[in-house]
């Protein structure tokens, strides 16, 4: 099957995370999160991921996203986005994961 991946920048993050959040979820879309053009981040579903990461609600994430994100180019391989305690999506380090896997960006 092939992976879908849709561009989005960090600006328009914060708004569209809860929509994004249920099609990641579910595995049917990946995202790739730019900061002016440049890959920032990625989120990805759970099945995605096998790294190691702390725990962040989503409200916590949307309110501090510009925080969080400096957290990942600080080194932090994965921060997994939890919704009412439960892990749903990992926001993940661009260096981090395969970029060979991004070929085909919507």
């Amino acid at each position: 099957m092939k992976k879908s991946f849709k561009r989005i920048p960090m600006s328009e993050l914060r708004i569209k995370l809860p929509k994004l959040r249920r099609q990641i979820q579910a595995g049917n879309l990946r995202v790739v999160c730019t900061h002016y053009g440049e890959i920032a981040a990625f989120l990805l579903p759970l099945q995605d991921v096998d790294q190691e990461g702390e725990d962040i609600s989503l409200t916590e994430f949307r309110d501090n996203l510009t925080e969080i994100w400096e957290r990942l180019l600080g080194g932090a391989d994965c921060i997994y986005l939890t919704f009412h305690k439960r892990r749903v999506v990992a926001f993940v380090n661009r260096s981090r994961f395969d970029l060979a896997k991004c070929l085909e960006l919507k």
